[in-house]
């Protein structure tokens, strides 16, 4: 039966891009609740769309194709695509500033459900003249991936790719930092909790945490009260040395260091 599910939804083209793994997840976790194989369906693409498709604009697939074809593209018109990248773009200087004056000379960082994030790092890193000797990325979706792969090509950047579910697979290797940007609430829409599990297996020096405090419409529902409250309750409960905090236009930023 999951077999089944499971080519049924990845030959939708829609989400072909996202990893076997997680595709295989969401359909065991899908098939218990619905009697009728095509109520499975429309919930485990509803799941799919809500933690990958939903970031995406409605042209992202015309700049997608251009960039498979290898033409020349603008790479910040580019990170307007996916709306994370798109929210921070404004702010982004003052936000990675902040960052980097608060952990100080840094070497590796792994960035987990990555997006398009990285390009921005990147751009950053070089206006500020700041040499990275490894950059992990993670993400499920593939065309993220190669897009971070194809900018990391032309403009001479090393990258180390993985795609794997953070909700089977937590990261174990040891970097200086972490950014885990707006992840943790898509974490809580699927597994309640599972986020102090993810934090607490990480190796690294500085984990980045950031929040949405907006829809992605623009509005404001309490996310910054809700996303706070409960944060806060985390470090204060956990081995965990809160070492900068500050809220942007649309995100609030945490970073944290074990005890």
């Amino acid at each position: 039966m999951e077999e089944k599910i499971f080519n049924k939804v990845k030959t939708s083209k829609k989400y072909s891009s996202i990893c076997d793994a997680t595709i295989h997840r969401i359909c065991a976790e899908e098939i218990p609740k619905y009697k009728k194989e095509a109520d499975i369906i429309k919930s485990v693409k509803n799941k799919l769309h809500m933690i990958s498709e939903s970031f995406f604009s409605n042209s992202s697939t015309r700049w997608l194709k251009r960039l498979e074809r290898g033409e020349d593209i603008d790479f910040f018109e580019l990170l307007k695509l996916h709306s994370s990248t798109n929210e921070r773009l404004s702010f982004y200087n003052e936000f990675y500033d902040d960052i980097f004056k608060t952990v100080g000379d840094v070497h590796s960082i792994l960035d987990i459900a990555c997006g398009l994030n990285p390009i921005i790092v990147w751009e950053y890193l070089e206006k500020k003249k700041i040499d990275i000797d490894e950059y992990i990325v993670n993400d499920i979706n593939h065309i993220i991936l190669n897009t971070v792969r194809y900018y990391s090509d032309i403009n001479n950047k090393s990258v180390i790719v993985d795609t794997s579910d953070l909700l089977l697979t937590v990261p174990t290797i040891k970097v200086d930092l972490i950014l885990l940007l707006k992840l943790i609430p898509l974490l809580e829409q699927q597994k309640k909790d599972y986020y102090k599990h993810v934090i607490n297996k990480l190796h690294a020096d500085y984990i980045a945490v950031s929040f949405p405090i907006k829809t992605m419409s623009g509005k404001e529902v309490g996310m910054f009260d809700n996303y706070k409250k409960m944060f806060d309750d985390f470090i204060s409960s956990n081995a965990y040395n809160l070492l900068f905090t500050k809220v942007y236009d649309n995100e609030l930023l945490y970073i944290i260091t074990r005890n």
